[in-house]
Order: C-alpha cells, then structure tokens, then sequence
C-alpha cells in the first residue's frame, strides 16, 4: 500500500476534525450579538420551566437558521414552543436517561467494586464509555431533529452512525463542550452564562453540517 494511500484519508479527517471548530468559533464571534440575545429569549422562555425542552429545540432551530445563514427572527423561538412541544419532551426524556443510567452505572459499580473485585472495575469501565457514547450521540441527536426534522428514534440512530462513521472530529466537538462546561465556572468566563445555551447549539449545529457535508462531498 502506498504512503499517499494511507495518510490521505486520514488527513482529510483531521482537516474534518479542526473545520467544525474553527466554522464554530468563527461563527461565534460573527453572530455574537445575535446569539446573546437568542440566549437571552431561551432564558426567559425556560421561566416556565414546563417550557424548558420545546424552547430548547427551538433555539436549536433558530441556531440552525443562523448557521445556514438565513437570518432568522427571534419570533422563531416563540413559534417553536408550540412547534415542538409534544416531541421535545420525548427527546428531553432520551438526553436525560441516556446520561444518567450509564453514570448510575460507573457510580454503583465503582461502590461495589470492594466486594466484587476486579469484575466491578471492568463493570465500571464499561459503563463509562458507554457515557461518552452517548455524550457523543448528544452532539448530533438535538440538531438532527431540527434539521432533518425526524422521529426522535431516527435521530437517535442516526446520531449513533454519525459518531462510528466520524468517532475523532465527534471527540474534538467533546472536547470544546467539555470547555464550555468549564467556563461556566471560571472567573475569567463569567460572561459564558449570557451565551452557554446558544454557543452549545452552534457548535453541535456546525458539528452535524460539517458531517454532513463531509459525506455529500
């Protein structure tokens, strides 16, 4: 096999992996005004608490509109309480469970691990990549539902191929939003409150446009 065989899939990769990051940042820092407030309706809207999963999506779509540079109202985010109500608490439930059961896991089994040896350990291990699977699938799974506007299983499934068909550029998104989470605790960072919500919707929805492009090309 040839060296340029080899290294040119995997270059395009790694390009693949820096490109959703960098489209992120640069996408940031050009609609920074447009995302504080966008930010700050989702907040408002999340005062209901029961509003909290549809404004979500909403904000997710109205995020999606801004990516693909269609200039979006913010009315958007009023209208997608009603458009996405009833599926936005399904997904809601699948975000949820889909961190807290494998998490319970690592936590039992690591607690147990005294009395069942080396078997827990592994139990333990087990269940903590499971959690990182789905924080992977988490990246594509909301974006999914808005762009394609599919079933919450379709998004599940395929959010879950698009992360073993692309597992390093998915890492690299992790990796930012393991940043995000950060940041929201760090003095330096105090403003990210103002911003978080919307900056993790852009950077998922760049995440899945990236990868999908990817496969169109």
């Amino acid at each position: 096999m040839e060296a340029g065989s080899f290294l040119a899939p995997n270059l395009r990769r790694a390009a693949m992996s820096w490109k959703a990051i960098k489209v992120f940042f640069r996408e940031t820092y050009d609609e920074m005004f447009t995302l504080i407030v966008a930010n700050l309706v989702w907040f408002l809207l999340c005062l209901g608490v029961v509003t909290i999963p549809p404004a979500t999506l909403a904000l997710y779509e109205f995020v999606h509109e801004l990516a693909c540079r269609r200039d979006p109202e913010y009315a958007m985010l009023w209208r997608g309480i009603r458009k996405w109500f009833r599926r936005s608490y399904l997904a809601a439930v699948v975000v949820v469970l889909s961190v807290a059961v494998p998490l319970v896991g690592v936590l039992f089994y690591l607690q147990w691990s005294a009395s069942i040896g080396v078997f827990g350990y592994l139990l333990a291990a087990l269940c903590f990549w499971c959690l990182v699977f789905c924080l992977l699938c988490q990246l594509y799974f909301l974006p999914l539902l808005v762009h394609q506007e599919i079933s919450v299983a379709g998004a599940m499934k395929r959010s879950a191929l698009l992360v073993l068909l692309r597992p390093w550029p998915s890492l690299a998104a992790l990796g930012v939003m393991v940043l995000l989470w950060i940041g929201l605790v760090l003095p330096p960072f105090l403003f990210l409150p103002a911003l978080y919500a919307s900056c993790a919707a852009m950077l998922k929805t760049v995440a899945l446009l990236v990868g999908l492009e990817e496969y169109e090309d």
